[in-house]
């Protein structure tokens, strides 16, 4: 790793910067919330006891419980960050990336059964179908067996009713015909990695100001995973601090299991290298 012998020099500023933090932190909490210590832009502790690093954080924390504890994500369910993470860092996910990362918490574990009776509402059935739990083909047969064999006429209607909105899905492009996850194995943790480890490594982090010319066009948002290689150790590292960042504000884990996860599978692994 070419970056590991010139740690001196880095070490000395990183010491230095955690004095400036420490009298940075000082005078702010002579004032302050005990959560951020008055360093959030949106908390208002000293007027009214809010701080968003308590209450969203909270919020995120139920809407990853809700998720993990559903087979299906509920419309309209978002996590908040705005309050919480930098613009600067933000531009990392857009909206459908952070909604990816809901449904794969919510999705279940490989080879969970999934049984379709009379009462499997759409969502459920759609989220079989994007999982691969199920194929399409299979919830259509179901739907219409379960039709076929209904006692009551409202039970016949209501079954078909579900028969042709899931032919509606499919013929919107809404359903994989095939019934297959687009993102096979991979879960909610491999997703953020990937996100995290391709920002670093096209220098995400570094801002500029363009004074003329046409701005950069936008591109759409794949559920295409892709781990990146590192070429230097520092990328890894800020990859390292940005996967902290987002795992704890979205509310997937402690910042200390984390950076013990860190210790034993990182720091030691390079410590073991030098013995």
């Amino acid at each position: 790793m070419p970056v590991f012998g010139s740690l001196s020099a880095f070490y000395l500023f990183f010491l230095g910067s955690i004095l400036l933090g420490d009298i940075v932190y000082v005078f702010a909490a002579g004032s302050s919330c005990p959560t951020c210590f008055g360093n959030l832009a949106g908390c208002s502790f000293s007027t009214d006891g809010g701080c968003p690093a308590s209450k969203a954080l909270s919020e995120n924390v139920a809407t990853v419980a809700a998720a993990a504890a559903a087979t299906a994500v509920a419309a309209g369910t978002v996590f908040k960050l705005q309050d919480l993470v930098s613009l600067r860092f933000l531009r990392m996910f857009s909206a459908s990336s952070l909604a990816m990362v809901l449904r794969l918490v919510s999705k279940p574990a490989a080879g969970t059964e999934f049984v379709l009776n009379a009462s499997t509402k759409l969502s459920t059935a759609f989220a079989a179908v994007r999982n691969g739990q199920a194929t399409l083909e299979q919830v259509l047969v179901g739907y219409a067996e379960l039709a076929d064999d209904a006692a009551e006429e409202h039970q016949k209607v209501a079954l078909r009713e579900r028969y042709k909105m899931v032919c509606e899905a499919r013929d919107m492009g809404m359903l994989a015909a095939k019934g297959e996850s687009p993102l096979g194995d991979a879960g909610h943790w491999t997703f953020l990695w990937s996100k995290v480890s391709a920002f670093v490594i096209a220098r995400g982090m570094e801002t500029s100001v363009t004074l003329e010319g046409n701005p950069a066009t936008s591109t759409t948002t794949s559920t295409t995973i892709s781990i990146k290689s590192f070429n230097e150790s520092t990328e890894f590292f800020e990859a390292m601090n940005m996967f902290l960042l987002f795992s704890t504000a979205l509310g997937l884990v402690s910042s200390w299991v984390l950076t013990e996860f860190y210790e034993y599978f990182v720091y030691d692994t390079i410590r073991a290298s030098f013995d």
